[in-house]
C-alpha cells in the first residue's frame, strides 16, 4: 500500500484502480477508449444509399466489452446528417465533414451540428485544404468555433498528393 494509505488514522478504502494511481499507473478501465472515424466520401448520394450503409454500421461486430473500449463516429454528407443520426445505434456517434467558423449564407455552424446531435468534426481534410484553399487561420477559427459549442475535433492531415507519394 501507498504511504498515505498507512498509519493515518483515517480508514480510505484501497481499491485496485486506487493502487495503480499511488504507483503512478492507470487502471485499464481508466484508459481513453480507441477512436475510429469513418468519412464518407461523395459516392453516395441518394437517401436509400445513406439508410443502406448506416444499417450496415449498426450491425454487431464486437462484443459488449470491445464497444466500450472503442469509440466509432460516422461523417455522413451534411444532407444526411440528421437522417443517419436517428437511424444509428447509438454506441455510434455521428460527426460532420465539416464546420464553418462563422455564419454567412450557405454556411453549417458548429451550433447548427450540435442543435442536429453531431458530436464530432472532421477539420484539415486534403480536399478543404488543396481544392478550396483552406489554410491553417481558417481551420483554426473553425476548430475554436467547435470546442465552443461542445464539439470533438477529428483533425485530419491535408497532405497533397505529392506530399503523400513521397
Amino acid at each position: 500500500f501507498p504511504p498515505s494509505a498507512r498509519g493515518s488514522g483515517s480508514m480510505m478504502r484501497m481499491t485496485p484502480a486506487r493502487i495503480l494511481r499511488a504507483r503512478g499507473r492507470r487502471p485499464v478501465s481508466s484508459r481513453p477508449p480507441l477512436f475510429l472515424g469513418a468519412n464518407w466520401t461523395g459516392s453516395l448520394e441518394d437517401a436509400a444509399a445513406a439508410d443502406a450503409l448506416a444499417d450496415d454500421l449498426n450491425a454487431p461486430r464486437w462484443s459488449s466489452d470491445d464497444g466500450a473500449r472503442l469509440g466509432l463516429c460516422s461523417h455522413p454528407p451534411h444532407v444526411f446528417l440528421d437522417r443517419v443520426r436517428a437511424r444509428l445505434d447509438a454506441r455510434v456517434r455521428v460527426g460532420a465533414q465539416h464546420a464553418d467558423a462563422r455564419a454567412n449564407t450557405g454556411a453549417t455552424t458548429a451550433a447548427m451540428l450540435k442543435a442536429v446531435g453531431v458530436d464530432w468534426v472532421l477539420l484539415g481534410r486534403p480536399g478543404r485544404r488543396n481544392v478550396l484553399g483552406e489554410g491553417d487561420a481558417l481551420i483554426a477559427a473553425a476548430a475554436a468555433a467547435c470546442l465552443a459549442a461542445g464539439l470533438g475535433i477529428n483533425l485530419t492531415l491535408g497532405e497533397t498528393a505529392a506530399q503523400r507519394a513521397a
